[in-house]
């Protein structure tokens, strides 16, 4: 499991996401746009665009994203996403009988 918290510097996101093993999870928060209007980071180098945590690890599975607006900030991104195991291919498609 790796876990990320209130923190951003995109260029890490590869390495990141080459952590994962099989079967673990990452859970990553934190600030996107908007959050400038309520305090620190201020900087948009630093705040998530909306809808870019949920694509940010393409070979992960998101279990689940949320984009909370308060009115009164914090203004984050919630990630939790899994990278899938060989053996969580459905039947199906392994061409095993059900």
């Amino acid at each position: 499991m790796v876990t990320v918290f209130r923190f951003l510097h995109r260029p890490l996101f590869p390495a990141i996401e080459r952590a994962i093993a099989p079967g673990g999870f990452l859970v990553y928060e934190t600030y996107r746009r908007g959050q400038e209007r309520f305090g620190r980071p201020k900087h948009p180098r630093f705040l998530l665009d909306d809808g870019e945590l949920a694509t940010a690890f393409p070979s992960l599975s998101v279990e689940h994203c949320e984009e909370p607006s308060p009115a009164e900030g914090p203004i984050t991104a919630r990630l939790l996403a899994r990278r899938p195991r060989p053996s969580d291919r459905s039947n199906c498609r392994a061409g095993r009988p059900f």
